[in-house]
């Protein structure tokens, strides 16, 4: 996953670790979590055969939070659900920081059913949030033929 044109998520490809010459677009700024936003991509979390891909994006009043989109294993380019809002947003008592009015992720794992997301705040400090991995999924909008 990338953002090489620091707007876009893309799948890049490459048959060397060293270099990255091809890339997909898989998500467009915008949509879901306020204004033209940017998206940048954290860990995945495989489910079946889609992958649970956390991003954060900022909002309105340059606020940063933590979205989720769900792409197809086999093809990854494509998109099969995301959350109309963010799934986490800075709480009041996490608004201010070195850098104000921000959360993103530092990974994930699902447990029990359970996906657990330690979180930055700030710059300045980190969070546990979880939430019930059916309900997220249930939550997301459907793309079955999302185009790629």
């Amino acid at each position: 996953m990338s953002r090489s044109d620091r707007e876009t998520n893309t799948v890049a490809f490459s048959d060397h670790l060293a270099v990255w010459t091809s890339a997909s677009a898989c998500q467009q700024a915008g949509g879901g979590m306020g204004s033209a936003a940017t998206r940048k991509l954290r860990p995945a979390n495989r489910n079946r055969r889609r992958v649970l891909v956390l991003t954060h994006g900022v909002g309105p009043m340059r606020t940063y939070s933590i979205g989720a989109i769900l792409l197809d294993l086999d093809d990854p380019t494509r998109v099969l659900g995301r959350l109309r809002n963010p799934l986490l947003s800075p709480a009041h008592d996490e608004q201010n920081g070195y850098v104000p009015n921000v959360v993103y992720s530092c990974g994930a794992l699902v447990h029990a059913d359970t996906l657990v997301i330690p979180y930055g705040i700030a710059d300045g400090a980190i969070g546990i949030a979880t939430a019930p991995l059916a309900q997220l999924l249930a939550a997301m909008v459907q793309k079955p033929d999302s185009p790629r």
